[in-house]
């Protein structure tokens, strides 16, 4: 069974504004969980420069979008 927690949108867009990523930043997730925090990391500095971990299995397939 796969577990993660989701922070609220608005916890997630708190402690991303201090870190201003911009178009030209590369970024590393640790722990992947739904794939929310990468969604909106990828909106900012486009998808090419997000790469996320993800340990459990089952998450890192539901994150991606296969079942």
């Amino acid at each position: 069974m796969a577990t993660s927690s989701l922070s609220m949108p608005t916890v997630v867009a708190e402690f991303l504004d201090p870190l201003a990523p911009c178009d030209h930043h590369r970024v590393l997730e640790i722990g992947t969980g739904s794939g929310w925090t990468a969604a909106l990391l990828s909106a900012r500095v486009g998808a090419e420069n997000v790469t996320t971990l993800e340990v459990d299995p089952a998450l890192a397939r539901s994150a991606a979008g296969h079942p």
